[in-house]
């Protein structure tokens, strides 16, 4: 099932999509405010927990994607911002093991630590002009990283700390 989600939202929040097993691709056509995610006894709660979704569309504006929002996503291959990205929170990805493919359209201001910590599948990794900061670990434990682009200028804050766990 592919569902596709019209007009403006403030924000998408803990388990809306949880369970949805047959859901496959999902559309956000207007922008997002937020997408959050709350931590609760040791764990994040994440917005799409347990989904089939194979593949994720932002066509607008993303101001805030929370820490932990995509956690245990197991089945996402796929996550396109067609637009831009505020801040990315920390440990955004956790538990998505499939997740292979993020692309940035758009302008990213702020990376946080371990914001794309664990991706076991990720090879290649295109970071969008506009990146003001990238804060440490970002990439820790991605085992299969080859490759970060940067399509600006690459930022001056913490240059080495955000490669140490891949490189070491």
């Amino acid at each position: 099932t592919n569902v596709t989600i019209r007009g403006d939202l403030s924000a998408v929040s803990d388990r809306v999509f949880e369970n949805c097993t047959s859901l496959k691709q999902l559309v956000f056509e207007g922008g997002v405010t937020n997408i959050y995610s709350t931590y609760l006894s040791g764990e994040y709660r994440g917005v799409f927990p347990g989904s089939g979704l194979t593949n994720i569309i932002f066509k607008k504006k993303v101001n805030l994607i929370d820490d932990g929002a995509f956690y245990n996503s197991k089945q996402l291959q796929t996550l396109i911002l067609e637009d831009d990205v505020g801040t990315m929170g920390s440990e955004v990805f956790l538990g998505c093991d499939q997740l292979a493919n993020i692309y940035f359209q758009g302008q990213l201001i702020l990376v946080r630590a371990n914001a794309f910590a664990e991706l076991k599948q990720l090879q290649t990794m295109v970071l969008p002009r506009g990146l003001a900061d990238i804060n440490e670990l970002a990439f820790l434990n991605c085992s299969n990283l080859k490759e970060v682009i940067f399509l600006g200028d690459t930022p001056q804050e913490n240059p080495p700390q955000f490669f140490w766990a891949v490189l070491s």
